[in-house]
């Protein structure tokens, strides 16, 4: 937009609310209150939110989302989040499906700060639908939402998408947001999904979260050992390392000899982790193996291990 256009934008807001133009610099005022809001909590954000009404940041605010300028749309509409007003949301859902990636999701960002449960009811599907949405900044506002209120609706969504043949990489990132679901609704979920798809990112995505107390479903992990990608048999591996289970040597040494170097690092990791050889150590076992591949990969894995960096800290007691 224009200089004389922004020029213009301010001159009107000044003479709509005349004790925001009573300051030098109206919205450095609003940066600071959204600042101090989301530094604080309890009753100190009510007492922020008591100050914006009486200088009529609400109403200001109202106009600015119309604003051409970016900037001040954005300010817009995190100050109505942080506000929580129920008038606001109203105001703010259109937005979330603006064009620019980043109005819209700071436009959800402010409607599950204004009514979690509503924002959840009309506007979860979202984070399915925007597929220009970094999963880093959805996976920020669903860590924030307790658990109880998330759980139910992101399973039945995730689950509605798999039903649904949703794309690959769009599925899986759904899949990884039910880390922030209970274990014991998204398990379900994870255990079909997972002995059903052969896609590869959706299973990468399964074998990160798969609970433990399935054990039903460690004989497919183990399959994934031998699995064409080696994305995956990267992850089977790691998904293997919780388990600490004795039987799942022959399978770990036989990855000791992949092509990737990774699966082997990650092998000779979880071998290590072993209790027979976290007791023992390994030169009995280094000896034993078939090619330079693998004992040169576990002796690195054990040197490395090794250095002061690699052990644990000793606990410093407060006098």
């Amino acid at each position: 937009s224009s200089p004389e256009a922004g020029h213009s934008e301010q001159a009107a807001e000044s003479d709509l609310y005349p004790e925001l133009a009573k300051l030098k610099d109206p919205f450095a005022v609003l940066e600071t209150w959204n600042y101090l809001h989301e530094s604080l909590d309890g009753e100190a954000t009510a007492g922020l939110n008591r100050f914006a009404k009486q200088i009529g940041i609400p109403d200001i605010v109202h106009s600015m989302l119309s604003s051409l300028m970016i900037d001040r749309k954005l300010l817009a509409i995190n100050t109505l989040g942080n506000l929580g007003d129920r008038d606001g949301y109203d105001a703010v859902a259109p937005l979330v499906d603006d064009r620019d990636p980043i109005v819209s999701y700071w436009s959800w960002r402010a409607l599950v700060r204004i009514d979690v449960e509503r924002a959840l009811s009309e506007t979860l599907v979202k984070i399915e639908e925007r597929t220009d949405w970094s999963p880093v900044f959805v996976a920020e506002i669903l860590q924030r939402i307790d658990s109880d209120v998330l759980s139910e609706p992101l399973c039945r969504l995730v689950l509605d998408a798999y039903d649904r043949e949703l794309e690959e990489r769009q599925m899986s990132r759904l899949i990884s947001y039910l880390a922030f679901a209970h274990i014991f609704d998204s398990a379900d979920v994870i255990t079909r999904i997972f002995t059903e798809t052969d896609q590869k990112e959706v299973l990468i995505a399964c074998l990160r979260l798969l609970p433990d107390f399935e054990p039903a479903l460690r004989p497919r992990v183990r399959e994934m050992i031998r699995d064409h990608r080696w994305e995956v048999r990267l992850q089977a591996i790691s998904t293997l390392s919780r388990f600490h289970e004795p039987d799942d040597l022959p399978l770990l040494l036989e990855a000791l000899d992949d092509q990737e170097w990774w699966i082997r690092y990650r092998a000779a990791g979880t071998i290590l982790d072993l209790p027979e050889f976290a007791e023992n150590g390994i030169e009995p076992l280094v000896n034993r193996l078939p090619s330079n591949f693998a004992r040169d990969m576990l002796r690195q894995v054990a040197a490395e291990r090794s250095l002061i960096c690699f052990k644990p800290k000793p606990q410093t007691l407060s006098r």
